[in-house]
């Protein structure tokens, strides 16, 4: 049996309590991660998102190339963070996004492993929580 609510801000409908009710995930990657990971499954409604990332490798290119992370949702894959942020960022620095997470669209972390011994990796916590 699934947990509904029946009323969400004047709206009559019933919709599932993960929809509403707030949530916190988070993931670790390190310079050997590539592809496309789900951080968070959409909801049927709106979201607002707060994303804090601590880098836990040095991002350096070494004598190959670096990782490189996108932080966004699905068809806007850099939305709140592009490859940018984290090229030559250091161990120990944090990094925090906010906005809103679209309706219906999963939040994901996109990454390109690194090449040669390129180094870097990041935690990433992401606090979401209805828009309205």
């Amino acid at each position: 049996m699934s947990e509904r609510i029946l009323s969400v801000g004047g709206n009559k409908a019933s919709r599932p309590i993960s929809d509403v009710r707030p949530t916190g995930v988070a993931g670790s990657y390190v310079k050997t991660d590539s592809g496309i990971n789900t951080l968070a499954v959409g909801t049927v409604i709106a979201k607002k998102v707060l994303i804090v990332c601590k880098v836990t490798e040095d991002f350096a290119t070494g004598t190959g190339t670096q990782p490189t992370i996108k932080i966004g949702e699905a068809g806007s894959d850099a939305k709140f963070a592009a490859t940018t942020i984290f090229t030559n960022a250091a161990e120990g620095t944090t990094f925090t996004f906010a906005g809103s997470l679209t309706a219906k669209k999963n939040l994901i972390v996109t990454l390109t492993a690194a090449v040669g011994d390129g180094t870097g990796g990041i935690d990433v916590t992401a606090f979401i929580v209805p828009a309205a």
